[in-house]
């Protein structure tokens, strides 16, 4: 429901700035119907944007097979919890992050603190605001600039999803530049309006062909979880999307059974940690 209504406000906006445009040069049901120059700019403007996001698409078939040679590793242990929603995981899980970015989370521990004294209140376990908390802690495994570091632990394929979709906005930013200068005859109003314009119609149609990626890669992390128990290295490229695009983007965790098949719980000094069994190559560690 939330994704309806988000893409709905989007497509809402889109609508809205076509009414706007009309109004702004004159066009419209009271008066002249579109001109040439007009169809012109929305054909060549959908056209470049239906090539770039069928390039997009394509690009998704070799970054599969890239995908599926990835080793797993522990990385993946900064993004969920491992086994039940407990007081005690959930600190395990604060704490790799905290290993990992080197600082202490107060305020996050403190919002726990909070979350389970109300849960207490009313006769609920911790669990009982799980999705809240999951959410919360999983913003905090990449911290206040979250695209920055998303971006940084990306490896470079990873990155040219992203940056194949970002190519989409510029090329519309570019294209609505250039209508602009032409149609209003003057070089600082058109780039201006040019912007205004790529703003509305070229982001809204990114966030609706996001949106269709997003689809994408839960129907390939669904099937390889049916087929192998969880996707492998998918969660952690969807991870590290959902750190990027924030909102925009779903993670999707492996499954608790595996997660817990594929790790162990190391006690050593007094302290507990997690073992990543199968962790190969580069990676956020091996152990935490």
């Amino acid at each position: 429901m939330k994704n309806i209504i988000k893409y709905s406000v989007c497509i809402f906006l889109f609508c809205s700035f076509f009414e706007a445009k009309a109004g702004l040069v004159g066009y419209g049901s009271s008066s002249k119907p579109l001109s040439r120059d007009d169809v012109l700019f929305i054909k060549e403007f959908f056209e470049n944007n239906f090539l770039l996001t069928l390039l997009n698409l394509l690009y998704l078939i070799p970054f599969g097979y890239w995908v599926k040679k990835q080793p797993l590793n522990s990385e993946i242990l900064l993004y969920q919890i491992r086994g039940n929603f407990t007081r005690f995981n959930l600190n395990l899980w604060i704490e790799r992050i905290e290993n990992e970015r080197g600082l202490r989370l107060l305020k996050l521990r403190e919002r726990v603190d909070l979350y389970e004294k109300k849960a207490r209140m009313l006769g609920f376990k911790i669990s009982y605001y799980k999705s809240i908390l999951t959410n919360q802690v999983l913003s905090n495994s990449f911290g206040k600039r979250g695209y920055k570091t998303a971006f940084k632990r990306m490896h470079k394929n990873t990155k040219l999803l992203i940056f194949g979709q970002l190519s989409q906005v510029i090329i519309s930013t570019i294209l609505s530049i250039k209508f602009w200068v032409i149609e209003l005859n003057s070089l600082i109003g058109g780039f201006f309006l040019g912007i205004a314009t790529a703003l509305f119609i070229g982001v809204v149609y990114w966030v609706l062909i996001n949106y269709i990626f997003t689809l994408i890669f839960k129907l390939i992390i669904e099937i390889l979880k049916v087929k192998k128990g969880h996707a492998g290295y998918w969660h952690i490229v969807s991870a590290q999307l959902r750190g990027f695009y924030g909102a925009f983007w779903s993670n999707i965790p492996i499954p608790k059974k595996a997660l817990m098949l594929i790790t162990d719980v190391s006690i050593k000094n007094g302290q507990t940690k997690i073992v990543f069994k199968d962790f190969k190559g580069s990676g956020a560690g091996g152990s935490w």
